[in-house]
């Protein structure tokens, strides 16, 4: 369906009462730029939010099966830092990849083939020895969202109360810059510009 007819549809139930706000998710960047194009051209507001992946984890890109998952890289970055469109980054937990890894408690098969590789191996290492100086896992991997230059909104899942405490308190913690800039060097894949 062309972006133009989904977002007419869209803003007539927006119109209707139906809708405040809309947005997409996993949406290459070819068709949500025409989707900004055509809102432009037609006065319309367009999408609110985007919704894709974005992780602190350096991810085999072969593991994600398209259309489904839709990682944010370079170029995609650039343009939400240029748009300032909001975003919803989703699996930023990497499925508690990290957190399990040093807990010494096992991962799925999908996680040890989407995460495995020397990048992870090397920001584990740094995560290890930033939580002995008091940091908890989720400060790091929350901060790589809300540092990324342009409103970002963390999505997360917890298994326990306890875990969705832990991660209530990492939402307004601040982790210095230069210990994100030092994680994120370590990825095979950089989407940020800093």
């Amino acid at each position: 369906m062309p972006a133009g007819e989904l977002l007419e549809a869209l803003e007539d139930e927006v119109r209707r009462g139906n809708l405040r706000y809309y947005g997409c998710s996993n949406w290459s960047l070819e068709r949500l730029k025409e989707a900004d194009r055509y809102a432009k051209e037609h006065g319309l507001r367009g999408f609110a939010c985007n919704q894709m992946m974005f992780v602190l984890a350096d991810v085999v890109p072969e593991t994600l099966v398209k259309p489904q998952l839709t990682i944010l890289d370079g170029e995609y970055y650039r343009y939400e830092k240029e748009t300032q469109l909001s975003f919803m980054a989703y699996m930023c937990m990497a499925g508690g990849y990290f957190s399990k890894r040093m807990a010494g408690k096992p991962v799925s098969a999908q996680q040890k083939e989407r995460y495995h590789g020397d990048a992870n191996e090397a920001i584990l290492r740094k995560l290890k020895l930033y939580v002995s100086e008091g940091y908890q896992v989720t400060d790091f991997l929350f901060s790589y969202v809300k540092m990324a230059g342009f409103p970002s909104i963390p999505i997360a899942g917890f298994g326990s109360e306890a875990q969705l405490r832990q991660g209530l308190d990492c939402i307004d913690r601040e982790v210095p810059e230069e210990i994100m800039k030092d994680l994120i060097s370590l990825k095979r894949t950089q989407s940020y510009q800093w």
